[in-house]
């Protein structure tokens, strides 16, 4: 999971010349090196699920697969996040509501409320906080597959499980029963369609070791203050 330290905006030119269509200039949003909408003018937005992306062949959303992302709530933050509750209706939706290429590489993104206006400004087509829905435990269970390291959770839309061959040590003396309570938090919030509600982990404890090429440290759990909450990066955590 991660924030963008810069948002920007430029003037760009699409050309829809293969499509029988004279070229189209739009806005194009940047969030630091990433391109996250490409035409502002031509979005479609008729819900919280939107593809930001458009066909830059047609200039048509929903004419190319892929690009979609959810715009969620919790606390003061606004999350950016894959379409997982399209993704699960099929295997056709699956590929339509396709997150990013960037998102599947470097996982969900959180706004503060100040980013988030600073984007409306940009867009401001764009659904308002108070009409956004809240994010919910369900979610917060599938990003946490899909930012897991090496797919050590599996790959959604796959149940949530440890693939114990990239299992190498802890830094517990509970040793795998940390993985065991780590996947026991998981699948009770993945059963839950409650509002998530948000924490900070500073604390990186129950640390597990994959058995990979660098030792990768993974942290998917914190306690902090006798509660447990879902950790992400960098110190993002949800509670259980």
């Amino acid at each position: 999971m991660w924030t963008p330290n810069k948002i920007s905006s430029k003037k760009a030119e699409l050309d829809f010349s293969s499509s029988g269509q004279d070229a189209s200039k739009v806005t194009q949003i940047f969030f630091d090196k990433h391109l996250f909408c490409n035409a502002v003018e031509l979005l479609e937005i008729e819900d919280a699920s939107i593809q930001f992306l458009v066909c830059e062949h047609c200039g048509y959303a929903g004419c190319s697969p892929g690009n979609w992302l959810s715009l969620r709530y919790c606390g003061e933050f606004i999350f950016l996040i894959p379409s997982f509750v399209d993704m699960e209706e099929g295997e056709w939706e699956l590929s339509e509501y396709g997150a990013p290429y960037y998102v599947k590489k470097e996982g969900g993104i959180y706004l503060s409320s100040e980013q988030y206006a600073e984007l409306l400004e940009l867009i401001p087509s764009l659904p308002k906080k108070v009409k956004l829905p809240q994010l919910t435990n369900h979610e917060v269970a599938l990003l946490a597959q899909w930012e897991a390291p090496y797919r050590v959770l599996g790959e959604f839309p796959e149940d949530i499980a440890f693939k114990s061959s990239l299992y190498l040590a802890t830094e517990s003396e509970l040793g795998e029963q940390i993985i065991d309570r780590a996947l026991r938090l998981l699948l009770k919030l993945c059963g839950s369609k409650e509002p998530a509600q948000i924490g900070f982990c500073k604390e990186k404890n129950n640390a597990i070791f994959l058995d990979t090429r660098e030792c990768l440290q993974w942290n998917p759990i914190c306690e902090q203050n006798g509660d447990s909450y879902i950790s992400f990066e960098p110190d993002v955590g949800f509670k259980t």
